[in-house]
């Protein structure tokens, strides 16, 4: 099994991408600045839905809430505009596979 990226700190203007991987989320942390944006990439074969913790009511961080799942090599990205710590899992093993954006 490949070790996983566990964080990484965008510092430019660009977007963090999170690859959703039959493992998890590649990488699991992503620190990033008020105002910039996370991409998450299905790169499995498998529907995946990412959604903002705690399940069932998806408050951490509410514009992801209710997203639909992605298909394989789709894509989506949401803009923080506030600082805090947003815990997100995907809908399909929410045990599983869980991530944290951090804004600072």
């Amino acid at each position: 099994m490949k070790q996983q990226e566990k964080a990484i700190v965008v510092n430019s203007a660009s977007a963090a991408t999170v690859q959703i991987t039959p493992d998890g989320f590649v990488p699991e942390t992503v620190i990033i600045r008020a105002g910039q944006s996370v991409e998450w990439m299905n790169t499995d074969t498998k529907l995946h839905q990412v959604a903002p913790d705690p399940h069932p009511l998806h408050s951490s961080f509410t514009p992801l809430a209710g997203t639909d799942p992605l298909q394989s090599r789709e894509n989506m990205s949401f803009r923080y505009p506030k600082k805090g710590t947003y815990p997100y899992h995907d809908e399909a093993e929410k045990k599983k596979k869980k991530g944290i954006v951090v804004v600072k």
